[in-house]
């Protein structure tokens, strides 16, 4: 569900892109402000781009999330309290609910 999310949000941030970029191309004057005159195929071109947006934007949260780990010195209940400590202090939230020897951060 999580990624069916985020599939839809990157949908709408790039048809939101899409739409901001077309308005400064209107309002310098590069392009007419119809949508005949802007694509080739008129208003059949919107659709055309929204599936392209769709497509890219199923695919685009499986490459562009990554999970990194990091290999630690010594026993991690040894350090626990100050790795949540640093990560707290720089704007990340603890997530208590992980399996055992894991631990799970949100950047909120």
């Amino acid at each position: 569900m999580k990624y069916f999310v985020r599939s839809v949000k990157y949908f709408f941030y790039f048809t939101f892109l899409f739409v901001v970029i077309m308005a400064a191309l209107v309002l310098v004057g590069v392009v007419k402000p119809d949508v005949s005159l802007m694509f080739r195929d008129g208003y059949k071109s919107l659709w055309q781009i929204a599936l392209l947006f769709a497509f890219v934007s199923a695919f685009y949260p499986r490459f562009g999330f990554i999970k990194r780990s990091a290999i630690i010195n010594g026993e991690f209940s040894d350090i626990r309290g100050g790795i949540i400590e640093y990560m707290e202090a720089r704007g990340y939230r603890f997530s208590p609910n992980t399996a055992a020897g894991n631990i799970r951060w949100r950047d909120y």
